[in-house]
């Protein structure tokens, strides 16, 4: 099987720690500050705020994503290849049904999480995958 070339192992941690801060301060953006949007005129701090976080936030998930296994062979490949394709089957339905039953802003702050979901679901279902297979193995 062809390699496919990944970042070192020890990236993953600090994509998590990025990962972590990042979504933190985009909450707080969005959240506490509540000014995600600037109505009236542009605010080039609020947009190096938004930048931040959003730059952070998929700079650490694509670290967490595409780091190398501490054994990485063709079988975790292979787990790879199904998660990356369930992970984009399933953020499609759920466009699709977004875009059948959301309207107005909330669609809006949906596709804005959405480009986060693709790499999220990818991690989710990977891990969740090496999980079951670990765990098979162990017993």
């Amino acid at each position: 099987m062809k390699k496919i070339i990944l970042l070192p192992n020890k990236c993953k941690i600090w994509g998590k720690i990025i990962f972590i801060l990042s979504a933190l301060f985009g909450l707080y953006i969005l959240f506490i500050e509540e000014s995600y949007l600037v109505i009236l005129g542009f605010d080039y701090l609020q947009a190096l705020k938004n930048n931040i976080a959003i730059i952070g936030s998929l700079v650490g998930l694509s670290l967490v994503a595409f780091s190398r296994e501490k054994v990485e062979d063709e079988f975790v490949m292979s787990l790879r290849a199904d998660a990356l394709i369930k992970a984009l089957a399933l953020d499609c339905v759920l466009i699709v049904l977004c875009a059948l039953f959301i309207y107005g802003g909330e669609y809006f702050y949906y596709l804005s999480f959405s480009q986060y979901l693709v790499l999220l679901l990818y991690i989710f279902i990977f891990r969740y995958n090496m999980y079951k297979h670990l765990g098979s193995n162990e017993e």
